[in-house]
């Protein structure tokens, strides 16, 4: 569940928590990438967190990103390289003809990522949901409607995924490439982190005041 906290510096931030089955909290992550919405929509100017969210529960590592989050790639991939084999990502409502993108969205992050994604969604006047759990290899489950479903997930496979290597042998016993965490060329990507002229600034950006 998350909500909409003023923090200690004063500042809103969308705070998403996660407990487990007795109530107990696992989780308390503030949005790292807030919507790029202007403030006369959201009424609060909507500051970023300053870390990614993951917690451990019955030996799986998850991660947690929220909403349009899941259209940057970096985190998701941070998370999977953190070992986080479940995204967990919760979003709100209004995708209307954005939806089939979202769901593509979706899907890719738990292809490159060799890990499922889920994501559920607030449904909208009369939009239909998008709520999807997407693994590396195809969809295990997807929703348009107010519904709660159980999805199985093979953590095993994602496993031998994440450890094996491609191979142009048939028949093909993936239909995922296989070892892509481990194709990485870090020292290639530095721009990935070297702040650009016109990244958008969550502090200094009109109605958001400044440092």
């Amino acid at each position: 569940w998350s909500r909409m906290e003023l923090c200690d510096d004063g500042r809103y931030r969308l705070v998403v928590y996660v407990v487990d089955g007795e109530g107990h909290q696992l989780l308390r992550y503030p949005r790292a990438h807030p919507a790029t919405i202007p403030p006369e929509q959201t009424q609060v100017w909507v500051a970023p967190g300053e870390e990614l969210g993951s917690f451990r529960l019955e030996g799986v590592e998850f991660g947690v990103i929220v909403c349009s989050e899941i259209w940057v790639p970096e985190p998701t991939r941070v998370l999977a390289l953190r070992g986080a084999e479940v995204i967990l990502s919760p979003a709100g409502g209004g995708f209307t003809t954005l939806t089939e993108n979202w769901q593509t969205i979706v899907r890719a992050r738990a292809i490159e990522n060799l890990a499922y994604v889920a994501m559920t969604n607030n449904i909208w006047r009369d939009e239909v949901g998008a709520a999807m759990v997407a693994g590396p290899e195809g969809v295990v489950a997807q929703s348009g409607f107010e519904e709660v479903f159980v999805a199985n997930l093979d953590l095993e496979r994602v496993r031998w995924l994440r450890s094996h290597d491609d191979s142009i042998e048939e028949p093909k016993r993936f239909a995922s490439i296989p070892g892509l965490l481990r194709f990485r060329r870090p020292e290639l990507y530095e721009d990935l982190v070297k702040p650009t002229d016109d990244i958008y600034d969550f502090f200094t950006h009109p109605g958001g005041g400044s440092e």
